[in-house]
C-alpha cells in the first residue's frame, strides 16, 4: 500500500523513517519481515499512508472539508488534517500508541453481521458474558465485540444459529477498546501530557463522544487517551456528517471499507442530533485555508459533558493491602497466629469449615499436622485455599484493630483476595472458587513447574536459548522475575541459569501458572466464575495482571489473574507515584521485600507475617506502626 504516495513524498518518507527507526516504505511494500499485521508496526504504517493521502488531497482541493472523522487509528490522520498536531508528532503519537497496545495484547475481536448493537449486548447479558464487549459500533447491523481468546471463540455458538447472522473472527492479536486496554489508556495519557494539541481548524468528530473534538488542549489529550479502551462510535459519527446538508463523504487512505460502511450507514442512518449543524448553505464560499466559517457548528460540547466512569486510584500518600499468591505459601503458616489470636482464629475456622466440606481432608490439619519438616506445600488443591484462608484472616484482624486500606492489590490469586478486601467479592466466593480452580488443575492440567530468577526480566528476551519452553510469568522488580513451564524446560532453565551463575529458586508448584498449561481449564472455570455475584468496588484496586487501576471486577479478571503474566514491577511503580504505604498481608512478607528491593529500602512497605519471626509477635508490630499516624506518614514516599 501507498506505493505512488512513498514517491510523491520521499521527504516525508524519509521524516518517517527517521523517527520510526526502520523503513516504512520497505514494510509496506515488501514486509520482508513479516511484521505489517503486528499491531506495533500496522499502526504507524497505515498512519503513513493515510497522512500522505491527505496531503495529496489537499494539494488538489483549494477548500478544507466541513469536518472530519477517523475510525480507530484514522482518528490521528483526522487530528493532523485539523491541525491539531504536526506530522511528526502525529507519528510519534502513533508509534507509542501502537507500542503500548502491542504490550497490553492478548484477547481476540470478531465482527457481527446481521444484529443490532443492542441484540448483540442483550444476548451477551443473558449468557452472562461479561468478559465479553462491544468494541466497535460500524453500522446498524455491523458491530465487533472483544474479549479473552477463549471466549471470542466460545462466544459464536450465541449467534451462528440465527438466520442471517454471521460471526467473523477479525485478524487481530489483542481486545481493542475494551476494558484491555486500559493499561495502555494510563500509559499513553502519561505520553500524551508532552505534547501540545492546538484548538481544530475544522471540526473532528471523535470516535469516544461521536461529537466534535473540544478546544482546550487538556480536554483533547483525555479524549485521545480515552479513545484506546472505549468503544469505536462509528455508526453515529457517520450519522451525524451524513446529517449535514447536501454532504459528501470522501475516504482518504488505504482500502474502500470505509466507504462501504457510509454506503451501509447512508441506508439505515442513526437517528441523532443534528443540531450542530447551525445553517445551511447551497453554495459554500471559497474557505481557501481558513477554518470553517458557513455553516458553522455550534461550539463543541465539553469532554466535562461526556464523563467515562474512570478507575479511582489510590489516594495521594495512602496505604495499600496487598495479598499474595502461588509461590509464597509453606506449611504451618500462620500457625502462631491461629494459636494466640481469636480474631484471627475464628476468621480462619469460618474459611476451614467451607473447605473441609470439599477435601478429601481437613485444611487445618494439612497445614499444620500432617507434614514432614521442609517439605515444600506444594498440593494446589491444599494449598491454594489455605492462602485464601491466611488472607481473610489477616483482613480480619486488620478490622479489628480499626486499620483499614485506602486501596488494594494483589499478586495472582491475590487480586482474589484484594477484591474481597474492595468489597467486590464475598470471601466465601473466593474460597470456593479456589477450591474449583485447584481441582480443575490437578485433575485437567499436565503437571508443570515455576521458577523464580535473580536478574533483569530483560535476560528473558535477551537469552531465548536459556528459557526454551518456558513462559514469562511475573516480573516482580527490576531484578527478579518468574518462569514457568514444563517441569523438563524449567530444570534446564535452572542449568543455563547456573552456568551463568545467576541466582534461581524453584516455587513450591506441581503446575505451571500463569501460562498456556492453564488454557485447558479457562472454560469450565469461567462457567463458574461467571455464577459468582461481583458487587461494584468500594475501593480502588490495582490489577498487576491488568496493569492498571481497575474500574470493576468481573469473572475474566478472576480469570487473568492467575493465568496472565504478574507485572508486579507496575504495581510497585503505580504505588509509588501516589506516595503509597504497601502493606503484605501475605505469609512471607514477599511482596514487601519486592518494593524494597526494588526501591532501595525506601521504607514504603511493611509486611505483616514472615517466616523467621512470631506471627503474633511480628504483627503486633504491624499494628502498631499503623496505628500511629505520625509512624505511618513517615513510611510514605513522595511520588
Amino acid at each position: 500500500m501507498g506505493r505512488e504516495l512513498f514517491e510523491a513524498y520521499p521527504s516525508l518518507v524519509a521524516e518517517a523513517n527517521e523517527i520510526l527507526g526502520y523503513d516504512v516504505r520497505e514494510l509496506c511494500l515488501e514486509d520482508p519481515k513479516r511484521v505489517l499485521n503486528d499491531t506495533q508496526f500496522t499502526q504507524p504504517a497505515v498512519f503513513v499512508v493515510t497522512a500522505l493521502a491527505w496531503l495529496r488531497w489537499r494539494e488538489r482541493n483549494a477548500s478544507d472539508p466541513i469536518a472530519v472523522a477517523g475510525h480507530s487509528l484514522g482518528e490521528y490522520a483526522a487530528l493532523m488534517a485539523a491541525g491539531v498536531f504536526d506530522f511528526r508528532t502525529a507519528l510519534t503519537l502513533v508509534r507509542t500508541r501502537g507500542r503500548l497496545m502491542a504490550e497490553a495484547g492478548g484477547g481476540a475481536m470478531a465482527a457481527v453481521l446481521g444484529m443490532s448493537a443492542e441484540a448483540i449486548e442483550a444476548r451477551l447479558r443473558d449468557a452472562k458474558r461479561d468478559d465479553l464487549h462491544v468494541a466497535n459500533l460500524n453500522t446498524s447491523e455491523q458491530t465487533v465485540v472483544a474479549g479473552p481468546t477463549q471466549a471470542i471463540e466460545d462466544a459464536a455458538v450465541l449467534f451462528e444459529g440465527d438466520p442471517g447472522v454471521r460471526y467473523i473472527r477479525l485478524k487481530v492479536s489483542a481486545a481493542f477498546h475494551t476494558p484491555a486496554m486500559e493499561p495502555a489508556r494510563q500509559a499513553f495519557a502519561r505520553t500524551l501530557r508532552e505534547v501540545s494539541p492546538r484548538p481544530p481548524r475544522f471540526p473532528v468528530i471523535a470516535n469516544l463522544t461521536a461529537s466534535p473534538y473540544p478546544e482546550d488542549p487538556e480536554d483533547i489529550r483525555e479524549v485521545l487517551a480515552a479513545q484506546i479502551s472505549w468503544p469505536v462510535r462509528w455508526y453515529e459519527s457517520a450519522s451525524k456528517l451524513l446529517g449535514y446538508p447536501g454532504a459528501e463523504i470522501e475516504e482518504i487512505g488505504p482500502g474502500n471499507a470505509l466507504t462501504r460502511m457510509m454506503a451501509q450507514i447512508r441506508e439505515r442512518p442513526m437517528d441523532v442530533d443534528i443540531s450542530i449543524w447551525t445553517a445551511q448553505s447551497e453554495s459554500e464560499p471559497n474557505r481557501e485555508t481558513e477554518p470553517v466559517s458557513e455553516p458553522a457548528l455550534q461550539s463543541p460540547p465539553s469532554l466535562r459533558n461526556f464523563q467515562p466512569k474512570r478507575a479511582r486510584e489510590l489516594p495521594a500518600g495512602g496505604r495499600v493491602f496487598a495479598y499474595t499468591g502461588h509461590g509464597s505459601q509453606y506449611y504451618r503458616m500462620g500457625e502462631a497466629l491461629y494459636r494466640e489470636h481469636p480474631g484471627y482464629r475464628a476468621a480462619v475456622d469460618a474459611c476451614f469449615e467451607v473447605a473441609d466440606a470439599k477435601l478429601p481432608r481437613p485444611l487445618g490439619r494439612v497445614m499444620f499436622e500432617d507434614y514432614r519438616p521442609f517439605d515444600p506445600f506444594e498440593r494446589l488443591r491444599f494449598s491454594t485455599p489455605a492462602l485464601v484462608s491466611l488472607g481473610v484472616g489477616l483482613s480480619a484482624v486488620m478490622r479489628e484493630r480499626g486499620v483499614a486500606p485506602d486501596a488494594t492489590l494483589g499478586y495472582g490469586l491475590g487480586e482474589w483476595l484484594a477484591a474481597v478486601a474492595a468489597g467486590a467479592l464475598s470471601w466465601r466466593d473466593a474460597l470456593e472458587l479456589s477450591l474449583e480452580l485447584a481441582t480443575l488443575i490437578e485433575e485437567r492440567v499436565a503437571p508443570g513447574a515455576m521458577l523464580a530468577v535473580f536478574d533483569e526480566p530483560a535476560v528473558f528476551a535477551r537469552e531465548p536459548e536459556c528459557f526454551e519452553g518456558c513462559t514469562l510469568a511475573g516480573i516482580d522488580f527490576s531484578r527478579h522475575f518468574i518462569v514457568s513451564g514444563p517441569p523438563a524446560a524449567i530444570e534446564a532453565a535452572a542449568a543455563a541459569a547456573r552456568e551463568r551463575e545467576r541466582i534461581t529458586q524453584p516455587l513450591p508448584m506441581l503446575h505451571a501458572l500463569h501460562g498456556p498449561a492453564l488454557d485447558a481449564v479457562e472454560a469450565p472455570f469461567l462457567a463458574r466464575a461467571r455464577a459468582v455475584s461481583l458487587r461494584p468496588l468500594a475501593l480502588p484496586m490495582y490489577s498487576p495482571s491488568r496493569r492498571a487501576w481497575l474500574e470493576r471486577v468481573d469473572a475474566a479478571l478472576l480469570w487473568e489473574a492467575v493465568r496472565a503474566p504478574v507485572h508486579f514491577l507496575d504495581a510497585i511503580e503505580a504505588v509509588r507515584r501516589r506516595g503509597g504505604l504497601l502493606v503484605d498481608l501475605g505469609p512471607s512478607g514477599t511482596l514487601a521485600g519486592f518494593v524494597r528491593h526494588h526501591l532501595d529500602d525506601r521504607g514504603c512497605s511493611l509486611a505483616a507475617l514472615n517466616r523467621f519471626a512470631r506471627g503474633p509477635a511480628s504483627l503486633e508490630q504491624l499494628l502498631r506502626q499503623l496505628e500511629g499516624d505520625a509512624q505511618h506518614s513517615q513510611q510514605r514516599v513522595s511520588a
